[in-house]
């Protein structure tokens, strides 16, 4: 990760070196190859916790936590890309609709709850 990190540096200096406004593009799309390699990573580790999860009963809250946190890392690494190019306002737009689209997701975990509560209280 390091000597890509890196590269990708040299990549970035070349870049603006020869065409400026080719920069953020750049900075994009090496975040997102950065992105797809750490998630890669991470299959195996996932696939771990996703047959524990199911084997004990708790795969769907085991597919909700697994989406929260793409959402999560997805908005993170589309937010520090922005404020690399000097759009703060945007990185916290793209921070905000993370947050709400972690809320969203957790919704159905929630009437879950609240369902277990009202049939203990019954």
């Amino acid at each position: 990760m390091c000597a890509f990190s890196l590269l990708s540096l040299c990549v970035v200096a070349v870049v603006k070196q020869l065409r400026q406004e080719l920069v953020p593009l750049t900075i994009a799309v090496i975040g997102v190859v950065f992105l797809g390699y750490l998630l890669s990573q991470l299959r195996p580790v996932v696939e771990f916790i996703g047959n524990t999860a199911k084997a004990s009963g708790m795969g769907g809250y085991f597919t909700v936590l697994i989406k929260a946190l793409a959402v999560a890392l997805s908005c993170q690494v589309c937010a520090e890309i922005c404020r690399d190019c000097g759009e703060n306002t945007l990185a916290s737009k793209v921070e905000l609709a993370g947050k709400i689209g972690i809320i969203i997701l957790s919704l159905p975990i929630l009437q879950q709850l609240l369902t277990m509560a009202r049939e203990l209280l019954a």
